[in-house]
C-alpha cells in the first residue's frame, strides 16, 4: 500500500501534507485481516500511518527505514526498506514509468486507445513477461503483469475510484490489488476517506521520536 499511495503524491506541493481514513483488507488462503487508521502523507518526506484496528500501532516511512512502533508496549522494529525494494508493480507507480520499464528490461510495443481508456504494452523477453498499463485522462486506472510462458497473471492493480482534492491534484480513493507471486494469491482492497490537503497535523507526526524508554529491534541491516 505505501508505494501506492506515495506514487500519486510526485505532483503535490511538498509544503502541505496529505491526511485521512484508510481501511485495508488482505484476504489469503481464505483468512481476511483488516487493518484501518489514519495516515499523513508529506510528498518526499514523510509517511505515517496511525493504526487503531486491530492493535494501535505506529508506522513511519523515511529515505529507507521503515519503523513500526507498538505505544502500548514500548516495542519498535526499524526495517531498512524503500521503494526500490518493492516488487515491479508498486514500482511502477512510484517512478517514472518508461525509465523504469526499460531499466528493467522491458521493451514497448504500441499504445492504443479503447473507448475512453488508453492502453499501453509492454514486453520482457527474457523474462516472458507483458505489461499491460491502462489510464484514464493520465489516471492509472488498470495495471496487469502476465508471465506469457505460463499463460498467468502475477500482479494486478485496479484503482476504481479517485477524488479530486484540489483543483488538478487527484488521489485514489478505492485500490485493489492481486499478487499471485507466491503459491497463495493474496488480494489487497485499500479505500480512503475523507482525504484532503492541510498545513496542520498533530505535533507527534511533525516531530516523531520514539520515547527514551522504547526497546528497539533492529532487522534489514547488515551487522
Amino acid at each position: 500500500m505505501i508505494a501506492l499511495v506515495l506514487s500519486f503524491l510526485s505532483l503535490f506541493p511538498d509544503t502541505l501534507w496529505v491526511s485521512g481514513k484508510f481501511y485495508r483488507t488482505l484476504t489469503e488462503q481464505g483468512d481476511t485481516e483488516r487493518v484501518s487508521g489514519t495516515l499523513y502523507l508529506q510528498p518526499g518526506q514523510n509517511f505515517f500511518l496511525e493504526v487503531t484496528m486491530p492493535v494501535h500501532q505506529i508506522v513511519t516511512l523515511r529515505a529507507e527505514t521503515l519503523i513500526l512502533y507498538y505505544p502500548e508496549r514500548q516495542l519498535a522494529f526499524k526495517l531498512r526498506s524503500s521503494l526500490q525494494m518493492l516488487p515491479l508493480g508498486s514500482q511502477v507507480f512510484a517512478l517514472n514509468e518508461q525509465d523504469l520499464l526499460k531499466q528493467s528490461g522491458f521493451v514497448f510495443l504500441n499504445r492504443e486507445t479503447r473507448g475512453d481508456t488508453t492502453w499501453s504494452f509492454w514486453s520482457h523477453p527474457q523474462e516472458h513477461l507483458t505489461l499491460k498499463l491502462g489510464t484514464v485522462q493520465n489516471r492509472l486506472v488498470r495495471l496487469t503483469l502476465e508471465n506469457t510462458e505460463k499463460q498467468r497473471v502475477l500482479f494486478q492493480v485496479e484503482v476504481k475510484e479517485y477524488r479530486e482534492i484540489q483543483p488538478g491534484l487527484w488521489l485514489p480513493t478505492s485500490i485493489q490489488t492481486l499478487d499471485a507471486t507466491t503459491a497463495t494469491p493474496i488480494i489487497e482492497k485499500v479505500a480512503f476517506q475523507d482525504l484532503r490537503l492541510t498545513s496542520e497535523v498533530p505535533h507527534w507526526v511533525q516531530s516523531f521520536v520514539l520515547p527514551p524508554q522504547t526497546e528497539v529491534r533492529i532487522r534489514g541491516w547488515s551487522e
